[in-house]
């Protein structure tokens, strides 16, 4: 009899997330690790004068699986954060014109109002360049609004530390560009009346061909079972797959942000015993 080659793994290729309700599924292709880990006590039987146990039986068994992630897919997050219908928003076509918010009063009423301006800002047709922020409009005076924004990824440059962008100067009815943000105000019917220090907030979006919003910790949302597939790097014929029939994570999908290196999440997922199949997870080798 001759002597068979080792069974060997090497690397990770993907990793299958697959709805137990639905049954559709969601790859993970940019993996930097999944670890499952097995473990059982054992409960012994101990007294009288013996310093060993007498005894030793299976106590509480635990299985998990931890996983290091490098792509934030909405099928991905839906199963690695508590989901529920509303905390993921996603449009996969993007938005061809961006995306500007009604502009809402904050602090005060005279922003939005017949003697402010209108609630929704426009484009700056000639300019057409929305810039990503969130916004923030400070009354002056009776007609000059300061206009503060949270980043200046696409861009931008403030006038001091305040992260001031610059200043909008409102009359009757009448338009008042700031080009810098690619936005346009709009004097309301009345005579212009601030009151100073009263502030309005908005949310700006630039053009995009891809677009999601995910909520963290929404109001509702719950943790999901699901089933995993994880899949080794193919080495000529050699295939190791690992699928674990019923699963649910601990919800920790919140991106990090790395110096000069590429985001990563962190999640711990607990395998749950699946009756139907009557295990909690079944390795397949292909060839050795």
């Amino acid at each position: 009899m001759s002597v068979n080659n080792p069974i060997t793994s090497f690397g990770i290729y993907q990793a299958t997330i697959q709805d137990l309700e639905t049954l559709e599924m969601f790859q993970m292709l940019i993996l930097d690790s999944a670890e499952p880990d097995f473990s059982q006590e054992l409960v012994d039987l101990r007294g009288g004068g013996s310093a060993f146990p007498w005894a030793s039986a299976p106590g509480e068994a635990n299985g998990e699986i931890k996983m290091t992630v490098k792509q934030f897919d909405a099928g991905v997050l839906k199963f690695f954060s508590p989901w529920e219908a509303g905390s993921i928003t996603e449009d996969t076509d993007g938005e061809a014109s961006g995306n500007v918010s009604v502009v809402t009063n904050h602090t005060g009423t005279s922003i939005v109002a017949a003697t402010g301006i209108t609630n929704q800002p426009v484009v700056i047709p000639s300019t057409g360049t929305l810039k990503l922020g969130d916004y923030v409009l400070v009354a002056e005076d009776s007609n000059t609004l300061g206009l503060y924004v949270n980043t200046d990824v696409d861009g931008l440059s403030f006038i001091d530390d305040t992260l001031k962008l610059g200043t909008v100067d409102i009359s009757t009815g009448a338009n008042c560009d700031l080009a810098a943000a690619g936005l346009r105000f709009v004097g309301g019917a009345s005579a212009t009346s601030f009151t100073t220090g009263d502030k309005a907030t908005f949310s700006v979006r630039p053009i995009n061909s891809y677009y999601m919003q995910h909520q963290i910790g929404r109001i509702g949302a719950a943790p999901r079972e699901f089933a995993l597939t994880i899949v080794g790097e193919r080495l000529g014929n050699k295939i190791r797959m690992a699928r674990y029939p019923k699963c649910i994570s601990s919800g920790g999908a919140g991106l990090k942000f790395l110096y000069k290196d590429w985001a990563t999440f962190e999640t711990t997922i607990k395998i749950l015993q699946d009756v139907e199949a009557g295990y909690v997870g079944l390795e397949t080798i292909l060839n050795r």
